[in-house]
């Protein structure tokens, strides 16, 4: 399972990043895909988004990295949430990360008043 993440609100300097591996723990390559980012509240992601269908940057690839640079707004207010990463591959086919056994929960995040 995902473990949370921390991040203090208002603190726009630490981006969301992940490394998504397949099933078989190699990397996954993102070569000529996209990627958007989803957060909302830990009940739901869905109507009460704080981020919605956001660009995320995919630096090199084949490294399998995606960054989420936080913008003014989206750790404005402290407690539990969950994130989704919406992947298009090159081939136009689309996945979800988490994927597996984590795909329902998402990607858990805490945001904090003062990170300690």
């Amino acid at each position: 399972m995902n473990k949370s993440r921390t991040f203090t609100k208002g603190d726009l300097g630490n981006p969301f990043a992940i490394n998504v591996v397949s099933g078989d723990n190699s990397t996954y390559d993102l070569t000529g895909a996209t990627a958007s980012f989803f957060m909302g509240s830990a009940e739901c992601v869905g109507s009460a988004n704080v981020v919605y269908g956001i660009a995320c940057s995919i630096p090199t690839g084949s490294d399998g990295r995606i960054q989420y640079y936080w913008a003014s707004g989206d750790l404005a207010t402290a407690g539990n949430f969950k994130a989704k990463i919406k992947i298009t591959k090159a081939d136009t086919r689309v996945i979800w990360a988490p994927f597996g056994d984590d795909a329902a929960v998402g990607f858990p995040i805490m945001i904090v008043d003062n990170y300690e």
